[in-house]
């Protein structure tokens, strides 16, 4: 079995995921991939002055983008619009969810409020797009010349999205091997597995901040209208400073109408939330 360097993704999200969509509904994921044996590199070059997204100038901007040039494997994105019928009917059903767990125990399950579910989805959704995207650019010629996979290890680095240890622990179990798709890769030639899945801040990750950065530009570019939202870039601005990743084939963007329901994520416990079966 062949090997491919390991690989490490740094996560972050722009934009509120809250239940309300009034303002703008939309809502970014952002990740960077480094080549992992470069980490140590990447954190002494990472300056200790960098601004996080929210109070980044255009020069500043410019000199990220670069780093991002320079450093990353690649930056993708997902965008979310949740102003569709969709995201009304799954608050009902996390209202419901919630409740129900509320009154036969004392767990605050907050992996079960909209938000976070939808703060899983961006995440996760990124990171894969991130990882598809190493995939297709870096893809070993003698794949599918010969038996066997190319096995690919892949750390993922998110931005704390949600504090409560039971949230965290419910998103690490996501990159567990039981979700991999392990038989659809095989077949792509493919191994992978997530060793490491850390959910931090970017004082304690600094490469965290490149994350925020990208999650920032990537929402700033979508957002011709923010409204009465404040953002350092305008979408012009940002848009152009995205062109030299685009140019370079660093760049995976993707968007898409929330569409999500709950019993997608929690199957036949909806089932039972909308009867009077207790949880078991």
């Amino acid at each position: 079995m062949e090997s491919m360097g390991r690989i490490s993704l740094f996560a972050d999200i722009a934009g509120r995921p809250t239940r309300t969509v009034d303002g703008n509904p939309l809502v970014t994921a952002g990740v960077v991939a480094f080549n992992s044996a470069d980490l140590p590199l990447l954190r002494s070059k990472t300056p200790a002055t960098l601004p996080k997204w929210k109070h980044l100038t255009r020069p500043a901007a410019r000199r990220a983008v670069q780093f991002l040039l320079d450093h990353a494997v690649v930056v993708s994105s997902v965008t979310v619009n949740r102003d569709t019928a969709q995201w009304a009917a799954a608050l009902e059903d996390s209202d419901r969810l919630h409740a129900k767990i509320a009154s036969q125990s004392r767990a605050k399950a907050g992996w079960a409020k909209l938000p976070i579910v939808l703060a899983y989805e961006l995440l996760s959704r990124a990171c894969f797009l991130a990882l598809a995207h190493v995939l297709r650019t870096q893809r070993p010629q003698h794949v599918f010349a010969h038996l066997g996979a190319t096995a690919i290890e892949c750390d993922v680095v998110c931005d704390k999205e949600f504090s409560a240890d039971e949230d965290i622990e419910v998103f690490t179990s996501f990159w567990d091997d039981k979700h991999v798709p392990t038989e659809a890769l095989w077949r792509l030639g493919y191994t992978v597995t997530h060793p490491s899945v850390t959910v931090t801040t970017d004082d304690d990750e600094r490469l965290l901040m490149w994350a925020d950065i990208a999650a920032g530009m990537c929402h700033s570019a979508r957002l011709p209208k923010p409204g009465r939202i404040a953002m350092p870039l305008t979408c012009t601005v940002s848009r152009r400073l995205l062109e030299p990743l685009a140019e370079s084939n660093k760049l995976a963007l993707d968007a898409y109408a929330f569409g999500t329901t709950y019993d997608d994520v929690f199957g036949e416990v909806m089932n039972v939330v909308r009867g009077d079966a207790p949880l078991s």
